[in-house]
This record gives structure tokens, sequence and C-alpha cells, in this order.
């Protein structure tokens, strides 16, 4: 049996019409029914005894719209197809038509598909509570890969972090390499300097000594050097000044070279330019 839904029949309404309209179109008192819902309305099968099982004519595959004879072993079906379901059912036992005429006009039925069984999935998929698990396991699932991907990145994070370490304590070693022998090479360097802009000290007050020496005893009371500029204090009884003068010019280091006596007995001032 088949009805179709009300035009006006509401999305949340049609379950409860459905369990009404299978309970008021029964023609037994007593007895059992199957029902299926289709996008067109309700399909329903009942009989005045228990029902085992599904109906053969619900779990035949399905048909084209029209009129058709079914054949199966027990019975002769003459069904209306229209929008995919079956809405009129004829059953006849095969017992009661002739082999010519049920073999001539009926096709064997088909069960490969059947059209009016619900399956379990689409039923839970209906209740409320399914869509609930499923939209939970899409959030954990998203949350899942989002946990995922900051766990990804504090991962390449740290990694990049402990490499930029190394790089930073191997750039460090090196540039304190560099700054050590940069620092060396500028001390070098202020040491050149000097020796070029203020010559040698001991070399020039050797050189001077070795000319006093010469005169006899001497004795330093003070020496001066600055900017390539010795003045010496010494005291000396057998210092013969104008050797000593010329001595002192005839060598090539020298220059400016001048003696002049102090305040205090045998004292003198030599005062030479270093060239």
């Amino acid at each position: 049996m088949f009805k179709a839904f009300p035009k006006n029949l509401k999305t949340t309404e049609i379950k409860k019409w459905a369990d009404l309209q299978a309970q008021t179109l029964s023609p037994f008192s007593q007895g059992d029914r199957y029902a299926y819902l289709s996008k067109t309305g309700l399909h329903a099968w009942y009989t005045p005894t228990h029902l085992s099982g599904i109906p053969e004519t619900a779990a035949q595959s399905p048909l084209p719209d029209g009129r058709h004879n079914i054949i199966s072993e027990a019975f002769v079906y003459r069904q209306q197809w229209q929008n995919g379901g079956l809405t009129d059912c004829i059953a006849t036992p095969i017992s009661h038509t002739s082999n010519n005429q049920s073999e001539s006009e009926s096709a064997e039925i088909q069960i490969s598909s059947p059209w009016a069984i619900e399956r379990k999935l689409d039923k839970e998929l209906k209740k409320p509570k399914s869509w609930l698990i499923i939209v939970l396991f899409l959030f954990l699932c998203g949350l899942c890969w989002v946990g995922a991907g900051y766990l990804i990145v504090e991962i390449q994070r740290y990694q990049v972090d402990d490499e930029n370490k190394q790089l930073t304590q191997e750039l460090g070693e090196k540039l304190a390499q560099q700054t050590q022998l940069r620092d060396q090479q500028m001390a070098l360097s202020v040491l050149h300097t000097w020796q070029q802009e203020q010559g040698f000290f001991p070399e020039s007050f050797g050189i001077i000594a070795a000319v006093l020496n010469e005169q006899g005893i001497w004795q330093t009371n003070q020496v001066t050097w600055q900017n390539k500029s010795l003045e010496l204090e010494f005291v000396s009884s057998d210092v013969d000044i104008t050797a000593l003068i010329g001595n002192l010019e005839k060598i090539n280091t020298l220059t400016q070279v001048n003696i002049r006596p102090h305040n205090a007995e045998n004292t003198w001032i030599l005062e030479a330019q270093i060239k």
C-alpha cells in the first residue's frame, strides 16, 4: 500500500504522520507490518500473521515507472511503479496461474539492489545524536590537525633556534679571533708607526753615550726624550766640548746637535734631534 505525503506536511512532522498512517491503514485488526519512507510518501506492507524478515517486493530491485509483472518462487506480482517507488502491488499465488501465462507475461524478480530497505547508516544519520557525534568527531579532527601543526611549528622553531645558537657560537669564536688578530695587527702598526715617528730611544741614547765615552768619565743626571728629540744632562770634568760637538755632527742619524753649560759645576746639557 502507498500513500503520498500531504502537500503542507512539514519535515519535522513526517515521522509522526508515517507512524499514524502505518497504523490506521492496516486492513487487519491484528498482524504485522513493514513500512518504508521514500521521497514521495509511505510504502507499507501488511500481513495478518507475524512478518518474518523483509517483504519480497521491498527487497527487489527497482523497476522503471509503469506496470510490470514479476514472478517469484511463490507469487506473481502485478506492480505499478512511479517516481522510482512501488505504488501498487497485487500478489497472486503462482499455483493459481497457468505456467504458460506466468512465464510469458512475467519477469523473474531481482533482489541484487533492494529499493525499500533503509540502511542502518541512513537510520543513524537521521538521529540528532549521530550528527552531534559527527560534528564532535570533525571538531576533534580539526583540533588534532591544529595541534599537530602547532607541534610541527614548535619543533621547527626549536631546530631553527638551536641552529642559530650553534651558528652564533661558531660566529662568535670567529669574530673573537678576528678581533684579536685585528688588535694584534693594530698594535704592530702602532709600534711600527711609533718607530718611524719617534725613533728608538735606546739606539739614539746609545749612539750619544758611545761618543761621550770617548771623552772620558761622565755621569748622567737626567734624560728627556720626546718627538725624536733627546735632551741629556750629564756631569763631566774631562769633556772637550768642541770635539764632542764635532763627533756628534758626523753621525748621520743626528741633527741640530747643541750643548750648553748648566748652572751646576762641570754640568752640561746636550740636545740632539734624531732623523
